[in-house]
């Protein structure tokens, strides 16, 4: 499809690492200030290659997720407790939702499962790996989503223990 725009390239060097500062989307609508527990990273180890970009308004142009890089075959793990919802192909790619406490719905694209819709998930639990199909040109990654009611949020928001690092170009 298309190639990140010069203005974001920069923000494509960002990594993700553990600390204790917030990171929080001043762009993203406003959601509950209790964030449901156990939020974690769905990879075991993530490099952000195109973060959130909110649109501005509702059907507009915008990034409405992270994309996380990712090789074909890595598995995915729940960022919290979740039930499977979606499990099937969206314009041809293999996607999943999952539905959390608090009204959040978290998406995974282009992520099989062999898991049945229903299926109940705990937190850090595999339940699907990246597919060869993605959603953009270029490098393979997972696509990662998260809704609360019909509001798309930066899921990173509800991760308090990451922090960002800019890497040399």
């Amino acid at each position: 499809m298309r190639h990140l725009p010069a203005h974001l390239l920069l923000a494509s060097a960002l990594t993700l690492a553990p600390a204790g500062l917030s990171l929080a989307s001043s762009a993203s609508p406003p959601h509950p200030s209790v964030a449901p527990p156990n939020w974690r990273l769905p990879l075991a180890k993530s490099e952000l290659i195109r973060p959130f970009t909110p649109p501005t308004r509702r059907y507009g142009r915008g990034h409405r997720g992270v994309d996380l890089a990712a090789a074909i075959g890595t598995t995915v793990c729940a960022p919290s407790e979740a039930t499977i919802t979606f499990a099937g192909q969206v314009n041809k790619v293999p996607t999943v939702v999952l539905a959390h406490s608090g009204g959040y719905r978290s998406t995974y694209q282009a992520v099989a499962t062999p898991l049945k819709v229903g299926t109940k998930v705990a937190a850090g639990e595999i339940f699907g790996k990246v597919s060869a199909s993605g959603h953009l040109a270029g490098p393979t990654c997972l696509h990662w989503g998260l809704l609360w009611g019909e509001n798309y949020l930066d899921p990173l928001s509800l991760l308090p223990h990451l922090r960002t690092h800019l890497l040399p170009t």
